[in-house]
Protein backbone atom coordinates (compact mmCIF):
# COMPACT_ATOMS: atom_id res chain seq x y z
CA UNK A 1 0.00 0.00 0.00
CA UNK A 2 1.33 3.81 -0.95
CA UNK A 3 0.27 6.74 1.24
CA UNK A 4 1.02 8.85 -1.95
CA UNK A 5 2.50 8.74 -5.26
CA UNK A 6 6.06 9.82 -6.60
CA UNK A 7 8.60 10.21 -3.51
CA UNK A 8 10.97 12.65 -3.60
CA UNK A 9 14.40 11.55 -4.80
CA UNK A 10 17.96 11.62 -2.33
CA UNK A 11 19.15 14.87 -4.39
CA UNK A 12 15.83 16.61 -2.99
CA UNK A 13 15.56 15.24 0.06
CA UNK A 14 19.33 16.50 1.36
CA UNK A 15 18.12 19.84 -0.05
CA UNK A 16 15.02 19.65 2.25
CA UNK A 17 17.15 18.24 5.20
CA UNK A 18 19.23 20.99 4.89
CA UNK A 19 16.83 23.91 5.01
CA UNK A 20 15.10 22.48 8.28
CA UNK A 21 18.54 21.97 9.68
CA UNK A 22 19.61 25.49 9.33
CA UNK A 23 16.57 26.82 11.35
CA UNK A 24 17.76 27.31 15.31
CA UNK A 25 14.51 26.51 17.03
CA UNK A 26 12.50 23.73 17.28
CA UNK A 27 9.67 25.09 16.83
CA UNK A 28 11.14 26.51 13.48
CA UNK A 29 12.47 23.38 12.28
CA UNK A 30 9.13 21.23 12.99
CA UNK A 31 7.35 24.28 11.07
CA UNK A 32 9.08 24.30 8.13
CA UNK A 33 9.51 20.59 8.28
CA UNK A 34 5.94 20.29 8.09
CA UNK A 35 5.73 22.84 4.84
CA UNK A 36 8.13 20.89 2.97
CA UNK A 37 6.51 17.09 4.04
CA UNK A 38 2.86 18.77 3.36
CA UNK A 39 3.69 19.70 -0.17
CA UNK A 40 5.86 16.48 -1.11
CA UNK A 41 6.39 12.52 -1.31
CA UNK A 42 8.58 11.20 1.28
CA UNK A 43 10.00 7.81 2.19
CA UNK A 44 9.37 6.14 5.82
CA UNK A 45 13.26 6.26 6.10
CA UNK A 46 13.06 10.30 5.59
CA UNK A 47 10.31 11.01 8.03
CA UNK A 48 12.71 9.30 10.48
CA UNK A 49 15.66 11.02 9.49
CA UNK A 50 13.84 14.51 9.50
CA UNK A 51 12.66 13.20 12.97
CA UNK A 52 15.81 12.89 14.52
CA UNK A 53 16.52 16.67 14.00
CA UNK A 54 14.02 17.46 16.67
CA UNK A 55 15.06 17.37 20.54
CA UNK A 56 11.45 16.68 22.02
CA UNK A 57 9.70 14.24 22.14
CA UNK A 58 6.39 15.91 21.48
CA UNK A 59 7.73 17.71 18.39
CA UNK A 60 8.59 14.50 17.07
CA UNK A 61 5.19 12.53 17.82
CA UNK A 62 3.38 15.69 16.20
CA UNK A 63 5.48 15.23 12.97
CA UNK A 64 5.35 11.40 13.01
CA UNK A 65 1.25 11.89 13.16
CA UNK A 66 1.05 14.59 10.80
CA UNK A 67 4.05 12.82 8.14
CA UNK A 68 2.05 9.53 7.80
CA UNK A 69 -0.20 11.12 5.26
CA UNK A 70 2.56 12.05 3.28
CA UNK A 71 4.65 8.71 3.61
CA UNK A 72 4.66 6.49 0.22
CA UNK A 73 5.73 3.47 1.84
CA UNK A 74 3.46 3.65 4.81
CA UNK A 75 4.06 -0.47 4.86
CA UNK A 76 7.56 0.67 6.52
CA UNK A 77 6.00 3.19 9.12
CA UNK A 78 7.61 1.22 12.03
CA UNK A 79 11.28 2.02 10.81
CA UNK A 80 9.83 5.75 12.59
CA UNK A 81 9.36 4.27 15.87
CA UNK A 82 13.89 4.11 15.81
CA UNK A 83 13.60 7.97 16.28
CA UNK A 84 11.48 7.67 19.73
CA UNK A 85 13.30 7.50 23.01
CA UNK A 86 9.70 6.49 24.54
CA UNK A 87 7.57 3.81 23.84
CA UNK A 88 4.53 5.65 24.82
CA UNK A 89 5.25 8.24 22.23
CA UNK A 90 5.40 4.54 19.99
CA UNK A 91 2.39 3.47 21.56
CA UNK A 92 0.58 6.67 21.06
CA UNK A 93 1.39 7.09 17.07
CA UNK A 94 0.31 3.21 16.62
CA UNK A 95 -3.17 4.44 18.20
CA UNK A 96 -3.13 7.07 15.93
CA UNK A 97 -2.65 4.89 12.94
CA UNK A 98 -4.91 2.44 14.30
CA UNK A 99 -7.53 5.09 14.27
CA UNK A 100 -7.73 6.06 11.05
CA UNK A 101 -8.68 2.73 9.65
Amino acid sequence: PTGCYFPVDDYTFEAMLTTIQLQTFEFDKESVAMQIVGANCMYAKQIKTIMLLFDYEDTKLDFAKFAYHHTYDIENYYIVNQAFTFSLSIDELNEYINSLD
